[in-house]
């Protein structure tokens, strides 16, 4: 902000004059004031004892912080002021043994440079008056001794701190700004007060939207999170299918005298299935990849898996299906297809050796 030149009119109160009162001043030029018997308190940040009050105002008007300056009669005593009494009038107060000098020409606007900050936009207002305008200012009152640049806005007299050429809030945050303060708001995917904020773990917390372990991976970024789907698995992250027709379109084994565990109470027989079936229900989740004894599942001989069940990765493999009857745990068998889905498994059958043979089920 460059300097100005303002001028300013003294209460009628005073006298707009320089008087010639114990040789102080003989004389004033156009823009300055004197005013017996009063000063300017709080506001002194270098005081001298002179020999000639002149040097008082040549002082003041080589320094650029100097607003006015108070001279004290009786001990030729100079007082430089970094305020004017329009900037705090509440300061201005009544002193028998001093002259106050305001000095406006070439006058420094407060704020206007870093040595010279104000401590509001309301104060910049008050000392400059009419001149004042909405800009950026340097103020001493938004960082605790620390002297930054901020918009004022002089029709509301607010500061922006939000402007600052200091940044008052964690990086990771919003600054808002209200009229005559601010807060600060830590960025979606961050937790904290504004001033601190920290990322949060999306994926440990499970405050995301990726879909199940199963299909999905959850990586957390910085703010955020990534999802993908595993290998094998087809989407976006979020909603992850295998490929297959057979994982959307399949026939299912509810019953739950199919389980493993149930004793046949009347004979049942699987020769007619014949596509692709996933177990569900009171059925259970799979076939059992142990021997089950005979005379369960609701049948005399019961299948079961001889082998693993295969990985999303292995997709479609053939496996041997054992059936147990007369003391041998595969005394029949027929080979089928099966694939994992993910959260569950299928099963491609094509009916049974004969009856009276059925394909058993397991949790």
């Amino acid at each position: 902000m460059p300097y100005m030149k303002s001028i300013f009119t003294a209460a009628a109160v005073f006298f707009i004059i320089c008087e010639v009162i114990y040789g102080v001043f003989s004389q004033c030029t156009a823009g300055q004031y004197s005013i017996k018997n009063m000063m300017l308190r709080q506001h002194i940040f270098e005081t001298f004892k002179t020999s000639s009050p002149s040097q008082c105002l040549r002082t003041c008007e080589e320094d650029a912080r100097c607003q006015s300056f108070n001279y004290v009669i009786t001990t030729d005593v100079c007082e430089l002021n970094n305020r004017t009494k329009e900037a705090r009038p509440e300061h201005f107060t009544a002193s028998n043994s001093r002259y106050y000098f305001g000095l406006i020409v070439n006058r420094v606007s407060l704020g206007s440079i870093p040595e010279l900050p104000a401590k509001s936009c309301t104060e910049v207002k008050a000392s400059e008056g009419e001149h004042a305008v909405s800009g950026n200012y340097w103020l001493d009152s938004v960082i605790p001794t620390k002297v930054i640049l901020v918009y004022c806005n002089m029709s509301t007299e607010d500061e922006d701190e939000c402007t600052a050429s200091e940044q008052l809030c964690d990086f990771n945050a919003n600054c808002i700004n209200t009229h005559g303060s601010y807060y600060c708001s830590c960025f979606s995917g961050f937790s904290g007060d504004g001033n601190t904020c920290i990322d949060i773990d999306e994926c440990s917390s499970g405050s995301h939207d990726c879909d199940s372990d199963e299909r999905a991976t959850c990586t957390n970024t910085i703010g955020s999170y990534l999802c993908s789907c595993i290998d094998g698995y087809e989407g976006d992250g979020r909603t992850c299918s295998l490929p297959y027709t057979e994982c959307q379109t399949y026939q299912t084994l509810t019953s739950s005298k199919r389980k493993a565990t149930w004793a046949t109470t009347s004979v049942e027989c699987d020769s007619s299935k014949s596509g692709w079936y996933r177990f569900t229900e009171g059925a259970g989740r799979k076939m059992p990849t142990a021997c089950v004894p005979i005379n369960r599942c609701n049948t005399r001989a019961t299948g079961w898996l001889n082998g693993n069940h295969p990985t999303v990765a292995d997709g479609q493999v053939t496996r041997q299906v054992c059936f147990h009857w007369s003391s041998n745990c595969c005394y029949w068998s027929t080979n089928i297809q099966v694939r994992n889905c993910g959260e569950y498994f299928v099963y491609l059958l094509s009916g049974t050796p004969g009856c009276s043979l059925r394909y058993c089920g397991t949790d």
